[in-house]
């Protein structure tokens, strides 16, 4: 059986499901290009057996070892440029979740890596691959944690743990890798730039998890140890923090064992770095539960716009020289961990979360007293209203012809409003906003004052070309507020303008014609 992911157009996302003989659902991601240049067809899917990664219990507590054994990926796609084009470069990518660059490939299949003219065609029909991948120490982590989960889950039903340990169980992680196929394909002279495109979907991994037999032994009850270890659970009450900063995170560890009594060290760790020494913990006998606490520091974090997909200069291009949009940077994924340990065993937990802060400037006065500064807060509340539709911000609208009170040959003229609202604790002036198809400036509201915790609505008329794109509200475009939350001041609504409102800067597409592929936002 063939299970693939999402299947996708790069301009639009398309799922594309079809039934074939015998009943088996087939999702493919796939990319198209114009008529004579770019790509003829991309596309990729996952293929059976999945990669299968084995996991194992000691001592029939928990699962706490992850196999070293390659995982193979099994995928079979189809790439071909257009007619005039050659292939420049040909690749499929196994990625980890949230991959910052190409460095971080667990695993590579090369068809082309430099341009190779009076070549298209890499298969028109299905093509196999097999991509070995090393597990690292993350998806070994991943696989541990799926299996105790699992565990705990079967347990808290009603199941008797024996005999669940003994015959284990499979789980599936559905998010932790992707498969991507990058194609670039390039005119026929040598010096002209070729142009990416991308098609990938999620790649899942099965863990096996292990069976464990307790060994039939005879025992002097007098050598039994006295206390032991169990498990370890680490959990947060704030996992996605936003705010001032430095902002002061408190981490619980939650450690059981058998109620012998006696000691264990711990330490804590952030990002894989120990934030202190080994501690001794004492247990007194008759407990059970012992519960450590941690504190994480924040300190000042930023997010800025990302120029490109990483591996990129500044950007993929289309065709046309256009440059692909900046997409916002994610804000990282960090984690932190407990390490118990009583002799020759050792026991650890995890906990991932996001953070992001700003800190906040002060004012020193003369004197002996430092003061913080009453600051403005600048958002926005309704969304938007263009014509006579409205949407909240992250929705969507259609934007009809009739609805603009003039048409040019550049597009349509709407009237629009949106609100601008100040809840900090002083009064603000600022330059807004609004970007539309390309990031092109549609209006910009100069010095625009909003007293401390009122409301004003910016208004006035904007020019928009026929299309689907986002139009975009940036409040304090030019950052010359210092603000008590940095964080709340872009705003976003997709919209839908009637296509006889003109003002594309391309020719039209004739009826039925393939739509131009989205350029790629992943790593290349």
């Amino acid at each position: 059986m063939k299970n693939t992911g999402l299947r996708r157009h790069l301009m639009k996302t398309v799922a594309g499901v079809c039934l074939l003989a015998g009943g088996v659902v087939v999702n493919t991601a796939y990319a198209w290009g114009p008529d004579t240049y770019g790509v003829e067809m991309l596309e990729i899917r996952e293929v059976a057996p999945r990669p299968v990664m084995k996991v194992s219990t000691t001592d029939g507590q928990e699962y706490d070892t992850a196999s070293d054994y390659n995982l193979i990926y099994k995928v079979e796609s189809k790439a071909q440029c257009k007619k005039f084009n050659h292939l420049q470069l040909a690749k499929i990518h196994i990625y980890p979740k949230n991959p910052q660059s190409t460095s971080d490939a667990l695993g590579t299949k090369t068809y082309i890596k430099k341009k190779t003219l009076n070549k298209r065609t890499i298969s028109t029909s299905w093509l196999a691959a097999s991509i070995a991948v090393k597990p690292n120490n993350d998806l070994k982590d991943h696989a541990i944690k799926a299996c105790n989960e699992e565990l705990n889950k079967r347990i808290s039903n009603g199941q008797n743990k024996f005999d669940i340990l003994k015959t284990g169980f499979n789980v599936t992680m559905s998010k932790v890798t992707h498969h991507q196929f990058n194609l670039q394909c390039g005119g026929l002279s040598g010096d002209l730039a070729g142009a990416s495109w991308t098609a990938k979907n999620d790649h899942p991994v099965t863990v096996r998890c292990g069976s464990f037999m307790p060994k039939e032994v005879s025992v002097d009850v007098a050598r039994l140890p006295s206390f032991k270890l169990i498990s370890a659970s680490v959990s947060m009450s704030q996992t996605n923090y936003k705010g001032l900063c430095p902002a002061k995170l408190p981490v619980k560890a939650k450690i059981t064992s058998t109620d012998f009594g006696g000691k264990f060290q711990y330490r804590f760790l952030e990002d894989g770095k120990p934030a202190n020494g080994w501690k001794t913990k004492t247990v007194a006998k008759g407990k059970t539960v012992t519960q450590l606490a941690h504190t994480l520091v924040i300190k000042e974090t930023s997010n800025t716009p990302d120029q490109g997909t990483p591996g990129s200069q500044g950007g993929i291009q289309s065709q046309g020289g256009a440059q692909a949009l900046p997409q916002m940077q994610e804000v990282p994924t960090r984690r932190v961990s407990v390490q118990i340990k009583r002799g020759n065993r050792q026991i650890a937990n995890f906990k991932e979360f996001q953070a992001t802060c700003k800190k906040i400037k002060q004012a020193t006065f003369v004197g002996p007293q430092t003061a913080t500064l009453a600051l403005p807060d600048l958002m926005s509340r309704t969304g938007i209203t263009i014509g006579t539709t409205s949407s909240a911000w992250g929705g969507s609208m259609t934007v009809k012809k009739e609805d603009a009170i003039a048409t040019t040959p550049r597009g349509c003229k709407f009237r629009f409003k949106y609100d601008v609202r100040n809840i900090g604790d002083a009064n603000a002036i600022a330059n807004h906003r609004l970007r539309g198809k390309g990031d092109a400036p549609l209006h910009t509201a100069t010095n625009f004052a909003v007293d401390k915790k009122a409301s004003r609505t910016v208004s006035g008329h904007i020019m928009l070309k026929a299309g689907t794109y986002m139009v975009k509200a940036s409040l304090d475009d030019t950052k010359k507020v210092v603000e008590k939350n940095e964080n709340n001041n872009k705003y976003s609504v997709f919209i839908k303008v009637d296509e006889d409102c003109g003002g594309q800067t391309s020719s039209p597409r004739p009826t039925g014609s393939t739509p131009r592929p989205q350029k790629p936002t992943g790593p290349q």
